[in-house]
């Protein structure tokens, strides 16, 4: 399937797109989807079976639309918390039908999309992402990943433990941490960059990445300048190269990025550092909000000022002098000691925010926290499965040696549950011979009949 190029704007900022979803070459069913709508474009790349998965992205994308788009093409501003919100709103609406048929428990789909929003002000391109598919920005002939693979490939890639061909040929690299639909909450990761006339974004499923090289696919987005046909060529190479899963991509061009010439949003877009790297820049980046219950109130960061100080005292400037410094220099100190508390405790947060199991001695264990730790925050052991690392397979072997990261405790039970069973298949069955049994059946005699009488009939 192929959309036409097409053009739509908002918050002052003109787009102009093409999309196209493929079933590839080797799977029956697409289910993968996506969606266009006014400054807004959605990827799902859906998971779960047979129909678990083309179920999950549609849902997913149509629960999007009706919390985002009103089909009437006038609605208010619209901020990346809303898109934040409305991926919450998908993870709750596949959650529910996942709960409601059992046909369809363990479905789940990846989101990536970006959306026009407006943030004091200023019109923004915001990116929200929850799986393995994927946000790139080309810019300056440049091609950036803006988005992170919540993958257990991507994990390892981001921990230095991966390279990138390392990743792409990784026999686990189909293998996500995080998804919509699959867990009662779902954390969303947000980006926002300032948008830039002639930039250039590509939202994709797995099924182009793992078919073609960011370097063959940052050629093409260079080379080819209607999205339409840019996103056709990208399905082209991914089906040559294998098209061993489904290609769903949209591209979006910002033709005006309503500054206008000599505006001043040339200085704006100054004011946002160009950074390739957006996972890491803080300017860019901006903390994965957790979908909480509405009766818990999320977590705040602040910066407190130093208090003011007041003249007080007495008039000789002798005298205050000493006890304004002294004053200021008070405040200074208690607010980098606040400082220094959010900071601990939001690496408290990220240290223990994830559990992995891993071989402790001469059994597989259970940990919360990071692989190696985090700062000066080690991971715990929470439990203990009773497998003995005797008898893990050779091939997850090195992986728990490690440590193999899974987003919850539920997740990490599951792991187990899946390596138990895994073991069990590799035991070497047990054949019960047994002896063949001879009963001997003692000998019969038969006594001898009776002699016979002969009778005479008398007359």
């Amino acid at each position: 399937m192929t959309d036409p190029g097409g053009q739509t704007g908002a918050a002052g900022v003109r787009l102009r797109w093409g999309g196209a979803s493929h079933v590839g070459q080797v799977r029956q069913v697409n289910q993968d989807s996506l969606f266009v709508g006014t400054g807004l474009f959605v990827v799902a790349d859906g998971m779960g079976g047979h129909a678990g998965g083309e179920i999950a992205s549609r849902l997913a994308v149509e629960t999007m639309e009706s919390e985002l788009e009103n089909g009437t093409g006038q609605r208010p501003p619209r901020r990346t918390l809303d898109l934040v919100t409305a991926v919450q709103a998908a993870n709750d609406r596949v959650w529910a039908q996942s709960e409601h048929d059992p046909d369809l428990a363990g479905m789940g789909t990846t989101v990536v999309a970006v959306g026009v929003v407006e943030e004091d002000g200023e019109a923004r391109i915001a990116i929200v992402n929850v799986g393995d598919s994927r946000a790139y920005r080309l810019s300056g002939g440049e091609l950036d990943q803006i988005s992170d693979d919540h993958s257990l490939v991507g994990e390892l890639f981001r921990e230095g433990r991966l390279t990138a061909d390392e990743a792409r040929a990784h026999p686990q690299k189909n293998i996500v941490t995080r998804a919509v639909g699959i867990d009662r909450y779902v954390a969303v990761d947000e980006f926002q960059v300032l948008p830039r006339t002639g930039d250039r974004y590509l939202l994709c499923s797995d099924g182009l990445t793992d078919e073609v090289t960011e370097d063959e696919i940052a050629s093409v987005l260079r080379s080819v300048e209607e999205p339409e046909a840019a996103a056709q060529d990208l399905v082209r190479r991914a089906n040559e190269n294998g098209g061993r899963d489904n290609i769903t991509l949209i591209v979006v061009d910002v033709v005006d990025d309503g500054a206008g010439p000599g505006g001043t949003a040339d200085a704006r877009l100054e004011s946002l550092p160009d950074d390739d790297d957006f996972s890491h820049d803080p300017d860019q980046d901006t903390e994965a909000v957790l979908a909480v219950p509405d009766d818990q109130a999320h977590l705040q960061r602040s910066h407190p000022a130093p208090p003011p100080v007041r003249p007080d005292g007495p008039a000789d400037d002798d005298v205050r002098a000493p006890r304004v410094v002294t004053v200021r220099s008070l405040a200074f100190v208690g607010a980098v000691l606040v400082l220094l508390a959010a900071g601990s405790f939001l690496a408290y947060r990220y240290a223990q925010d994830t559990y992995h199991v891993r071989i402790d001695g001469d059994e597989v264990v259970i940990y919360q926290g990071r692989p190696g730790g985090f700062l000066w925050f080690d991971p715990t052991a929470v439990e203990d499965t009773g497998i003995d690392v005797d008898d893990v397979p050779p091939a997850v072997l090195d992986d728990l040696e490690g440590g193999v990261t899974q987003p919850t405790l539920q997740r990490a039970r599951r792991y187990v549950t899946n390596l138990e069973d895994r073991i069990e298949d590799t035991r070497p069955s047990v054949t019960t011979t047994t002896a063949p049994t001879t009963t001997t059946v003692p000998a019969t005699t038969t006594p001898p009949a009776p002699p016979t009488t002969a009778g005479t009939a008398g007359g």
